[in-house]
């Protein structure tokens, strides 16, 4: 064999043995203990007793202190159903606030006047109902390579 450690010979003879006498053998590894606040009291000591005490009484002090508020809020008719499930009224998109503005804003305003002023400048936005079949982010892109494209001066 090659030199091994003491613990890797130990697992290894631990192996074989157990390989063949197919016996279980008590591992050298440690378990992790059960807390003390799940063990039953018959299998504490009196030192155990008085930490377990001390423990739930700390994490019941802690669990009352950051006790979570539900705070009831009633925004709108609701309707509950008989199976609990909660129905909310959906709003009305034929409101005037969820409709399109009847009046141009001024910044779109300003830019209509621009074309308006300019139609015989402007290629695309001169033409009234302007279609292509290419799409708008390759007709972006062929006017940008054409921007870079002249001398700047």
């Amino acid at each position: 064999m090659v030199k091994i450690s003491p613990q890797n010979n130990d697992y290894l003879v631990n192996t074989v043995k157990t390989i063949i006498y197919q016996k279980s053998f008590k591992s050298p590894w440690p378990t992790s203990p059960i807390p003390v606040t799940q063990r039953p009291d018959s299998t504490l000591n009196p030192e155990e007793k008085k930490q377990k005490i001390a423990m739930l009484y700390i994490d019941s002090v802690h669990n009352t202190y950051h006790k979570k508020q539900i705070i009831e809020t009633k925004v709108g008719p609701e309707v509950i159903t008989d199976a609990g499930k909660i129905l909310i009224p959906k709003p009305d998109l034929n409101a005037p606030v969820y409709q399109n503005l009847s009046t141009t804003p001024p910044e779109q305003r300003q830019l209509a006047e621009f074309i308006d002023k300019h139609k015989s400048e402007l290629p695309i936005s001169g033409i009234p109902r302007h279609f292509t079949a290419v799409p708008g982010k390759v007709t972006g892109l062929l006017q940008s390579l054409s921007f870079f494209r002249t001398p700047s001066g």
